[in-house]
Order: structure tokens, then C-alpha cells, then sequence
């Protein structure tokens, strides 16, 4: 199995990724990286770990 897990990875849009960052924090979840990427756009994403080892992705669209 690769160690990214089943998937690579599956991704959700959300609002508030800062607030959602804290939250993920405050419930132990490992973060893939510890910084939200912000993309040229405006865009930002962060992954984290699901349960299996697979890479979660929250993704806020550029405003």
C-alpha cells in the first residue's frame, strides 16, 4: 500500500480555512504541512490525514 493510503487524495471546498485549520488542530488531526498555502490567485489550501493515512484537502476559492 502506498504510504499516502487507498487514495492520494479528496478534497472539499469550505469558507473560513483559518478557522477550519484551528479547529483540525484542536481535534489532534495531523496537518500534512503546517502552513495554508495561499496560491497567486488567491486561493488557499491545506491537507491533512484521514483516518487510512490518505491526504484530506480543504480548499477555499479565491474571493
Amino acid at each position: 500500500m502506498p504510504t499516502e493510503g487507498k487514495v492520494h487524495h479528496v478534497a472539499f471546498t469550505v469558507e473560513g480555512i483559518e478557522q477550519e485549520k484551528e479547529r483540525l488542530q484542536s481535534l489532534g488531526v495531523p496537518l500534512v504541512w503546517e502552513e495554508i498555502t495561499t496560491l497567486p490567485n488567491g486561493a488557499k489550501y491545506l491537507f491533512f490525514l484521514g483516518p487510512d493515512g490518505e491526504w484530506i484537502e480543504f480548499y477555499e476559492p479565491a474571493r
